[in-house]
This record gives C-alpha cells, structure tokens and sequence, in this order.
C-alpha cells in the first residue's frame, strides 16, 4: 500500500508544479502582452506627435495658399470675387478654364456649371433639370427658400462681373 499512497503522492505534486509551471507561462504571456502594448503605445504616440505636426504644417500651408489665391484672385478678377467670393471665383475660374471663357459664358451655363453630370442625365432620362451647379455653396444660395431663384440672380451677378473683369483689362 505504500506504494500505491507514494504513487498518489507524487501524481498530487507533479499536478502541482504544472499548475506553478502554467501560472508561470501565463505570466510569461501576459508579461509580452503588456511588453507589446507598451511598444505599441510608444510608437502610436510618436506618430501622433507627427501627424499633429504635419495637420499643423498643412493648416499653415494651406493658409499660406489661400492668402496667395486671394491675392491672385482679387488681381485678376476683383468684381467677380465681390459677387461670388475668392473660393467660388476660384472654382469658377477653374471649371471655365480662364476669365475670357467664363465672360463668354450667359449666366445660364454659369448657374450650372459643376453640375454637367446631372444635366446630362437630365437630357438622357427626362429627370428634373438641376437648378445649379457649384454655385449652390454660396450662402445666398444655400439659405435661401427658393434656391432656384437665388442661383439665378447670383449666375447673372457673376456674369455681368466676370466681364466687367475681362473687359476692363
């Protein structure tokens, strides 16, 4: 019998020491589980610190060019960016292609300009013609009850200043 209790006993303390051995192994993995997520907070910390840097240095930037397109806007077309604003002057220009193209242009096309894809659709499908086109960012479009109305008035305020614009050059 003594060596059947001497069996039990041992079968108990080797039962033991795998418990211990396994407290061990998870400490071990929750040790490198930490030692990771510590390495990860380090390296996320340091790439927010860039990242602040970088919106930082391009919201600089992009005041930087703003300053310059405002200049280069009020120089070139002074009565459209009192009509319409530097960033939709802006837009404008560029959707045109130059000034002597957006002068050309009835107050119509300007309305709906930036809004081609719908006007063709319109054309194609027989959908509801678009009312206007870039020109909806404009806050007299865009709080006005009739914003149709609005982007009319507005395309024939652009109209007439992009051509005094050209023309008096």
């Amino acid at each position: 019998m003594d060596l059947k209790k001497a069996r039990l006993e041992y079968i108990e303390e080797t039962k033991l020491r795998l418990l211990e051995e396994d407290r061990d192994r998870d400490a071990i993995v929750l040790f490198r589980s930490y030692k990771q997520i510590e390495q990860s907070i380090v390296s996320l910390k340091a790439v927010a610190a860039d990242t602040e840097n970088e919106i930082k240095n391009l919201e600089n930037l992009k005041q930087d060019i703003f300053q310059q397109l405002s200049s280069a806007i009020n120089s070139l077309m002074p009565e459209t960016s009192k009509a319409a604003g530097i960033i939709l002057s802006a837009k404008l220009l560029e959707k045109a292609g130059s000034l002597k193209k957006l002068s050309d242009m009835p107050s119509s096309k300007i309305q709906i300009l930036g809004a081609e894809k719908a006007l063709f659709r319109h054309l194609k499908e027989k959908t509801k013609s678009p009312k206007y086109g870039m020109i909806h960012m404009h806050e007299s479009v865009e709080k006005s009850y009739n914003g149709g109305k609005a982007a009319r008035k507005l395309a024939s305020e652009i109209m007439k200043a992009a051509r005094i614009d050209y023309y008096r050059k």
